[in-house]
Order: structure tokens, then C-alpha cells, then sequence
């Protein structure tokens, strides 16, 4: 293959990450309507249990988000108003917020476990468990080169 035909496939490769990161959030805040939550919210609860931390810091969430802090605090915002969270102040800096996930939170994780599974399972409908981890390698590899790029 020439060069110019692979500077070209990696064009359409990186235009496709925008078409599809646009799409999936059409599709997820569809999916999620009727839970009364976006795709950005629901990502910030998710986000919140990857930390660990039963009562994670809303500073590390924003981080684990990829965010600002002020764009994680008003997705917080709106959850605690959907009942889906509440802040705390940390004990040792009454400055900083813990977000801890209300009992609602806890329920609503336990009533759409099944309707994720058919969400995820459609979504990946048609390509088989190694497709699938092979894509997640891949995927893995060119975030850490994009995080890199970001931070030179």
C-alpha cells in the first residue's frame, strides 16, 4: 500500500471516532430517556465506582471523566436533584466534596443490570468475544498514545 493511501486510511480512521462518539451518545441518551438520566450523567456514576471509593472525591471522579471539575460538579448537580446522589464534605477538608450514591442510585444500578445486557449485547451484535477483545486491545493502546500526546 502507498503512503499517501495509508495517511489517508488514518484520516477516515480518526474522522470515525467523531462520527461514532457522536452516535453512541444519540443512542445512549436515547436508551437512558426513560431513566430520566443523559449519557454524560450516567457516565459520571459509572465513573464513580471505578474509583474504589465508596465515597469518591468529585475532584478524582472529574479526573476519572477526563472533564473539568466544574463540568463534573453540574452533572452532580443534576443528579443529586434526580435523587441519584447527595454531596458530602470530606471530614479531614470541609472544603472538598465527596459524592455518595443514594439508596435510589443503589436500586437503579440493581433494576437496569438486565436492560443493559440486552443494550450492550445489541450494540455488539455481530462480532464475536475475540473481535470484542481484540477491539477493547486496540482501543486500550491508542488511549494511552492519546493521553500521552495530550500531556506533551
Amino acid at each position: 500500500m502507498k503512503r499517501s493511501e495509508i495517511v489517508d486510511l488514518k484520516k477516515r480512521l480518526f474522522a470515525s471516532f467523531f462520527v461514532i462518539s457522536n452516535n453512541l451518545q444519540v443512542i445512549a441518551d436515547r436508551e437512558l430517556v426513560n431513566d430520566d438520566l443523559t449519557t454524560k450523567q450516567w457516565y459520571l456514576l459509572i465513573m464513580m465506582s471505578k474509583t474504589g471509593e465508596q465515597e469518591p472525591m468529585l475532584t478524582r471522579v472529574a479526573e476519572e471523566m477526563n472533564t473539568t471539575h466544574q463540568n463534573a460538579k453540574q452533572l452532580a448537580i443534576k443528579l443529586q436533584k434526580r435523587g441519584f446522589l447527595e454531596f458530602v464534605k470530606d471530614t479531614a477538608d470541609q472544603r472538598k466534596l465527596r459524592l455518595r450514591q443514594t439508596d435510589k442510585c443503589k436500586q437503579y444500578w440493581d433494576e437496569r443490570a438486565s436492560d443493559d445486557e440486552v443494550f450492550f449485547d445489541s450494540l455488539f451484535k455481530g462480532f464475536s468475544d475475540e473481535e470484542i477483545k481484540q477491539y477493547l486491545e486496540y482501543q486500550v493502546q491508542f488511549y494511552f498514545k492519546v493521553m500521552k500526546m495530550k500531556s506533551e
